[in-house]
């Protein structure tokens, strides 16, 4: 399974999700936030992004 989080960029911000939770968390944070994302990390570190989110939404 893989562990995602949301992040909010340029902070040190980085909470670990479930899958059920994910972008409803991501929502929450970018409307406190700003912006936030909601990432994973691939087995060789690469930071993938699934989804965003900005106050604007």
């Amino acid at each position: 399974m893989i562990q995602k989080f949301v992040e909010v960029p340029n902070t040190t911000i980085q909470e670990p999700v479930t899958n059920d939770f994910g972008y409803d968390l991501c929502y929450d944070m970018a409307q406190e936030y700003g912006i936030a994302e909601l990432v994973w990390y691939a087995l060789n570190g690469k930071r993938v992004v699934e989804g965003t989110y900005t106050n604007e939404d």
